[in-house]
Parts: structure tokens; C-alpha cells; sequence
């Protein structure tokens, strides 16, 4: 479901005025009250599909949940994007950074002749 988040204020003066359900009523409220708002799907955060970027800095693992639109747009399933960059399809970041290890874990295994 399609709704429309109407928001007023700057950086962390930002909130929300209302959602509503039509473009119409939030091009209405946004011309009354001087606001701004933005189309939001209810069914865009699926838990089971969640899009995380896992990176692997050798000694740590950074798990960050993938919420920007012009980050690797066209990638849609589990990959490994560079060397220690992996894009990870998950339900959550435990899942994803474990699921980021066990490809790392075959691309090694792979590298050595083992696999």
C-alpha cells in the first residue's frame, strides 16, 4: 500500500505532520501548511528481503542496512560486489554478515583448490 508521508522543518527540526492515504490530499495539506512529502510503499520493508551492505575490513565486519536508492540500484540478489564489499539479501544483519562470511569463507576455499 502506496501512502504519503507530509513532512515540515530542516535537519533535526524534521518531522511528520501526517500520512494520508491519496497524492491528492497531500498535495493539499503540503500547500496549506507549506510542508513537503514523499510517496512511501508499506510493503517496501519486507523483513524476510531486507538489503544490507556487508563489509569485510579484515579484522572487523560492518553490516549497514542498505536504505539509499542510488546504491547499486540493479543489484537484486546476494552478491559479492568487490573484494570485502558484499551485498547481502537478509532478514537481518546477523543473517546477512553470516551469510557474507560463509561467501567469503567459499571464494577462499575456491582460491586454494579446495572447493
Amino acid at each position: 500500500m502506496k501512502v504519503y508521508v507530509i513532512e515540515k522543518g530542516w535537519y533535526s527540526d524534521r518531522h511528520i505532520i501526517a500520512v494520508v492515504e491519496t497524492e491528492e490530499e497531500a498535495e493539499k495539506i503540503s500547500r496549506v501548511l507549506d510542508a513537503d512529502y514523499s510517496e512511501w510503499d508499506t510493503k517496501q520493508l519486507n523483513c524476510d528481503r531486507l538489503k544490507f551492505i556487508v563489509t569485510d575490513y579484515g579484522d572487523t565486519w560492518d553490516v549497514e542496512y542498505h536504505e539509499y536508492e542510488d546504491w547499486f540500484p540493479d543489484i537484486t540478489e546476494t552478491q559479492v560486489i568487490s573484494d570485502g564489499l558484499y551485498c547481502v539479501f537478509a532478514n537481518s544483519q546477523e543473517q546477512a554478515k553470516k551469510i557474507a562470511q560463509d561467501m567469503k569463507a567459499e571464494e577462499l576455499g575456491r582460491k586454494a583448490g579446495i572447493v
